[in-house]
């Protein structure tokens, strides 16, 4: 009779002790799983895309795009693209390009031309992807002083600054955890991807 209740208590103490152990196995389970997201959490990018037509310092008329990154860590910038009545452009200069009016059937002059638009008009651009940046940082990618009313690059430049706020920008950007993102700009929506492949 003895034996049979130090043998229960036996099992009673190693179930016990079983139970204790997968529980404090959740629990270390838990704390790195919440610790993981913690630190994802502290480094989270995210990225902005804004445009404006005026230059304040210099009080000029001058079309400008930029990317920033508002998050708490850095933004690794994959690709952008550009949607505009209903095409899909590959980075800024395609989407700046599709623009030129008059080359419906000739893409390689309408390049041509565009190109020849921003030479005239020492228009600067930058590479917009891939790039770094670091919290709170903006990089400008295009600035367009408006050429003269007399130029015959001024229909452009309207063209431009009217197309700007009928455009989406797509931008496809991962963080230092290679955690990815697709953002889309204006509607400040993100959704999140398994990687930022070229073809987006």
């Amino acid at each position: 009779m003895r034996s049979s209740r130090i043998r229960l208590i036996e099992i009673i103490v190693a179930v016990a002790v079983t139970i204790i152990s997968v529980a404090s196995l959740f629990v270390a389970v838990y704390q790195g799983v919440v610790m993981q997201r913690q630190l994802e959490a502290s480094v989270l990018p995210i990225p902005t895309v804004s445009h404006g037509n005026y230059d304040s310092g210099e009080e000029v008329h001058r079309l400008s795009y930029y990317i920033g990154n508002r998050g708490l860590g850095p933004v690794d910038i994959r690709w952008v693209h550009f949607i505009h009545e209903g095409e899909t452009y590959r980075g800024p200069i395609p989407y700046f390009a599709s623009l030129v009016e008059g080359y419906d059937d000739d893409p390689e002059g309408r390049v041509e031309a565009f190109l020849q638009i921003f030479e005239d008009n020492q228009v600067l651009t930058n590479t917009v992807a891939p790039q770094l940046l670091a919290p709170d940082d903006e990089a400008g990618f295009i600035h367009f002083t408006r050429p003269a009313e007399d130029s015959p690059d001024r229909a452009y430049w309207e063209r431009l600054n009217a197309a700007r706020w009928e455009t989406e920008v797509q931008v496809c950007y991962c963080s230092v955890f290679d955690q990815c993102w697709i953002g889309r700009f204006p509607q400040n929506h993100r959704e999140r991807v398994n990687s930022c492949e070229v073809d987006g």
